[in-house]
């Protein structure tokens, strides 16, 4: 190992010293100078003076006399000065008694000269006063030669400057031999032991220390390089029973691990690879791995051996996530397959991972069974019957032909699930769907959308208006006739009841929703006529849906002219009153009936897609408020404001995207929100529900079931959702005072929280009494009337600031 001289550390060590004393050197030998050239200067004027001093007196006789002879002599002896290239005497009237002068000779210093004393050439003019009566009778003149004047003081900084300049040399050359044996030669020794330790077998690795450096800096990196040396060594061991680790981990992998040479052999395999074609490792090694899956199923080694090729030729990766491999027992396995290039001994190969996911597509079929078909009675779901009524209705259009829809709520159902039991209550609905499959034509789709209802569409009834008319009533009759059938469940025997309400779709640009709502409207007559009957929807009922219409309208409207508004209701502690969070309340600023409530308007907003427009502007509303500037300096700390959820919103497909994205936009963490949902919400799809929840949870969102204890199976979910507060009905709240029922009904469900670890919101709190009463229990919220109405956003941190500091 060798280093370019100039590049050596002593090398480079003494220049970088030389060039900083040489700095020195001339800064210092530079102030030298100036201090000496001002002393000059100072001299020249000194020995100017004395010299108009000695000579004056007889200058001035001269002048006094007007001797000229004697004025000559004057001058001749100031020409002796050489730095002196002019000499004048002047009589009172100017006139030159006698004069000197000479040229001044150029020199190599002339521009210094002319630069530090801004000339060649200076004349000094003294007077010649006469001593008797002090009258001034002439003037003596002397021009300086600059330059002459200041020839001494050149020497002596050139002396100045050469003899830094040589003792910067020896200086150099002594910090070179220096630097030189101090450091390059260790140095150079150390490296080049370094450079010869992988001639060293494992274990005799090592470098001797320099002589005389056992305990300095190059010591130090000798102890240091050794050390790590050592610890070479030691990684080397454990390498090697990592590798022997790895193939054990290898072996316990779940997927078929394998490698292919260029001629489509086995070079390498793991257990489960052995495992499923019913063999060991080492019988695998060495066989040809396409003749292998030829023999179980041919189409799948031609493509395999299609993909092997594609890989070594063109080094290209290769993924299938749906593809088939037969084992051993032909049986036809779905996996996961990825070949990638890979260097196996030195050797090009292809590195095959293959997954069996067969349980997992299964899983995943299921999956999408239960998002399109209710879990209870495997009857389509709301999902599915909008998209088949959605057809039906078109082709009823394109035919010509009168279809029907019709909707159907078991009468009474609420109360027989509420007093025998949600069990009796599932078994009962699974019956009734039964009963009314058999009434099905193979065209007809029957869905279950809610706890009782379900809708059944009959598409394709008649050309002619009264004859689907008479149909539809007839098989809604013959229904009903059916579901009043006596059915026994378990010990009880029960006679249901339904209400049915139809409507026909034919030739007209109906739409779903109007079918569904026209539906609906006859269902809540028949119930509203005596129930146990179907009723047909007629123009005579056009007022409620002609009323449902223009709310459509007149919500549509509202988006597009931000006629919404977003109040916010405090959460306070039950201690001092304090606030601890907010609840988001919409409000609806309509044109002409001024603010309305939720209660007119969020059923019919719940049921149409229009909720997510929205929704998705009461969390940009709630963002914006929290993201503005002067909010954390008003408002406590991480203020939490919770936002009404629906189901339509909770289960759109891209909803937790949205999400995210409302967050990132306003640069806020999913710690400022909480959701509130309700029960309903969530077991439309429970698995989904709790899902979605879950990765909402991630972002920092919490959540609250809202509503607690109104549902018929709030108890149940309350285990399976991933909730962080309950919030207890206003209903239960309203009688704690004096209702017994409802005092251990509270004090019940405050438990059942505290024992989950949940907070508890107490709604509707609107007398003293009543905040009382809950303070006995320790850690429960309160929200109502009694500490303040929902108000409007700007106005909310100005009531709730909190305290100055």
């Amino acid at each position: 190992m060798s280093v370019d001289f100039f590049q050596r550390i002593s090398v480079r060590l003494a220049r970088n010293v030389v060039l900083v004393a040489l700095l020195i050197g001339l800064l210092g030998a530079a102030l030298q100078v100036m201090i000496d050239a001002r002393t000059q200067v100072r001299q020249f004027q000194s020995q100017l003076d004395e010299i108009a001093l000695v000579s004056g007196s007889s200058a001035q006789r001269a002048v006094y006399l007007l001797d000229n002879v004697l004025a000559e002599e004057v001058i001749r002896g100031l020409s002796n000065y050489r730095f002196l290239h002019q000499v004048r005497i002047l009589d009172d009237r100017q006139n030159v008694l006698a004069a000197y002068s000479v040229p001044i000779q150029s020199s190599q210093t002339a521009p210094f000269t002319q630069w530090f004393l801004g000339g060649l050439s200076k004349e000094y003019q003294y007077p010649l006063v006469n001593p008797d009566n002090g009258n001034t009778e002439g003037t003596l003149i002397l021009a300086l030669d600059n330059d002459m004047a200041m020839a001494p003081f050149y020497g002596r900084a050139l002396y100045i400057f050469l003899s830094g300049l040589i003792s910067n040399i020896f200086l150099a050359l002594i910090l070179l031999l220096l630097f030189n044996r101090l450091l390059t030669n260790p140095l150079t020794a150390i490296a080049q032991q370094i450079g010869s330790i992988g001639q060293y077998k494992l274990g005799q690795r090592g470098i001797r220390h320099p002589l005389g450096h056992e305990r300095d800096e190059l010591g130090f990196i000798v102890d240091s390089t050794n050390h790590f040396i050592e610890q070479v060594d030691c990684s080397q061991v454990k390498l090697k029973a990592s590798e022997l680790q790895l193939r054990v981990v290898v072996d316990s992998s779940p997927n078929l691990v394998f490698v292919l040479n260029k001629h489509q052999e086995i070079v390498f395999a793991n257990q489960r690879m052995a495992e499923f074609y019913g063999t060991d490792i080492d019988t695998l090694l060495g066989k040809n791995y396409v003749d292998l899956q030829y023999s179980l199923n041919p189409l799948e080694a031609d493509r395999i051996a299609d993909e092997v090729i594609r890989v070594l030729d063109h080094g290209e990766r290769i993924n299938h996530d749906n593809a088939t491999l037969t084992d051993i027992y032909h049986v036809e396995r779905i996996v996961q397959v990825t070949r990638i290039p890979f260097s196996f001994s030195g050797t090009a190969c292809v590195l095959s991972i293959a997954g069996d996911i067969t349980d997992r597509v299964a899983a995943e079929a299921h999956v999408e069974h239960l998002a399109y078909y209710d879990t209870l009675t495997d009857l389509p779901n709301r999902n599915l019957i909008l998209d088949r009524l959605e057809m039906d209705i078109r082709r009823a259009q394109r035919n010509g032909l009168y279809g029907a829809v019709m909707f159907v709520d078991i009468d009474d159902f609420k109360r027989i699930n509420d007093t025998m039991g949600h069990s009796i209550g599932d078994q009962l609905l699974v019956a009734m769907s039964e009963r009314m499959k058999v009434q099905m034509r193979r065209t007809d789709t029957l869905a279950r959308v809610g706890g009782d209802e379900f809708v059944l569409s009959l598409p394709e009834l008649s050309g002619q208006l009264v004859d689907a008319e008479s149909k539809a009533a007839y098989l809604a009759e013959a229904l009903n006739v059916r579901i009043n059938a006596p059915i026994r469940i378990g010990e009880h025997e029960f006679r249901m009841s339904a209400s049915i309400g139809i409507a026909i779709y034919s030739t007209k640009d109906e739409t779903v929703e109007e079918m569904l709502r026209y539906a609906d409207t006859a269902m809540y007559q028949a119930k509203r006529n005596g129930k146990h009957r179907h009723e047909l929807f007629h123009p005579s009922m056009a007022t409620e849906a002609t009323r449902l219409v223009q709310l459509e309208h007149d919500l549509r409207q509202a988006l597009l002219e931000d006629q919404f508004e977003v109040y916010l209701q405090p959460i306070v502690s039950q201690l001092d009153g304090s606030l601890v969070s907010a609840e988001a309340l919409l409000r609806w600023q309509h044109p002409t009936k001024g603010l309305l409530t939720p209660i007119h308007f969020m059923t019919f907003l719940e049921n149409s897609n229009m909720i997510n427009d929205v929704g998705q502007l009461v969390i940009d509303r709630v963002c914006q408020y929290l993201a503005a500037d002067n909010i954390d300096h008003q408002l406590p700390d991480n203020l939490r404001i919770s936002i009404n959820v629906s189901a339509r919103e909770l289960f759109h497909p891209d909803y937790v995207e949205n999400v995210k994205a409302t967050l990132l936009r306003y640069g806020l963490t999913g710690q400022r929100l909480e959701f509130e949902i309700t029960e309903g919400v969530a077991i439309q799809s429970i698995a989904d529900a709790i899902e979605i929840m879950r990765q909402l949870k991630t972002l920092g969102i919490t959540f609250a079931l809202d509503d607690f204890g109104t549902g018929y199976s709030s108890l149940s979910y309350l285990k399976q959702l991933p909730v962080d507060t309950v919030k207890i009905d206003k209903s239960f709240i309203n009688d704690i005072t004096h209702d017994n029922q409802d005092a251990a009904l509270v004090a019940c469900i405050m438990a059942i929280a505290q024992t989950l670890n949940l907070k508890t919101v107490a709604e509707g709190v609107e007398e003293l009494d009543q905040a009382d009463w809950l303070r006995q229990y320790e850690g429960v919220c309160m929200q109502g009337y009694l500490y303040s109405k929902p108000i409007p956003m700007p106005d909310f941190h100005q009531q709730w600031k909190k305290p100055a500091a």
